[in-house]
């Protein structure tokens, strides 16, 4: 879906649809905070990760601790498709759930809205869409940020600290409702396994570049970003380059 249409949805269809869903709760006290937090008995576990790629990778650290926390929970991630590429062959992930592809789009539904999570965390710091579809998940426990009035639609939030953190931070920060404090070491350590297939697809590449995988580095970089506030100058990448 393209973003700047997305954003005008949040700001308009998906910003009334809040408010409604936030009133009928009140009215109905079904959305009470203060549930009973407990590492035992979580069995699913649904993150909630829809933005760009790099968002995508920056939630790789919460991903490890979240399996490394509860291990026999099953963890299933929304994304959209732009990033389902990159999130496929990410080991701490059992259900990937791919919310704009319009071939399984009724399937995702009714998988989200029929099995019941028992922890949501929604990644998501401003979009008002994602607290919906935490909110109608139904799960027991819905964990967020604090921003934009998003609280309303969670049972436990978390502040959002800034963007002078790496995001993955600001990521781990969810954690800390069920007590689980990441350093900002591993919470911006993003590295993971390879797939063994991809790897040799790779070298074949290189190989046939006549680029040695054994003996020789190849450095990619790329300069595209979608917000013109992210942007490096041209002379930035140059002295990155060089280093």
């Amino acid at each position: 879906m393209n973003r700047h249409f997305l954003i005008f949805l949040d700001k308009t269809v998906f910003r009334i649809l809040y408010y409604l869903i936030v009133g009928i709760s009140r009215f109905l006290k079904t959305n009470i905070s203060g549930y009973h937090l407990s590492k035992n008995n979580i069995d699913r576990i649904l993150v909630i990760r829809p933005g760009g790629l790099g968002d995508a990778m920056m939630s790789i650290p919460f991903l490890r601790v979240a399996k490394k926390e509860f291990p026999s929970s099953k963890i299933a991630v929304i994304c959209v498709q732009k990033n389902k590429t990159a999130l496929l062959d990410i080991p701490f992930i059992d259900r990937l759930i791919v919310l704009d592809d319009p071939k399984q789009l009724i399937s995702n539904l009714k998988w989200l809205f029929g099995k019941r999570h028992d922890v949501i965390f929604d990644l998501e710091p401003f979009r008002r869409v994602s607290s919906i579809i935490s909110y109608l998940c139904r799960a027991a426990i819905r964990i967020g940020f604090d921003t934009n009035d998003r609280r309303h639609l969670y049972t436990h939030y978390v502040r959002y600290a800034n963007d002078k953190n790496y995001e993955s931070v600001n990521f781990a920060r969810q954690m800390r409702v069920f007590n689980i404090h990441i350093s900002n070491d591993d919470a911006s350590d993003i590295r993971t396994a390879v797939a063994a297939e991809d790897v040799d697809r790779a070298r074949a590449f290189l190989k046939n570049r006549s680029i040695d995988p054994e003996n020789q580095y190849l450095v990619a970089v790329a300069p595209g970003v979608l917000k013109k506030h992210h942007r490096w100058k041209m002379r930035e990448f140059a002295t990155l380059i060089d280093k």
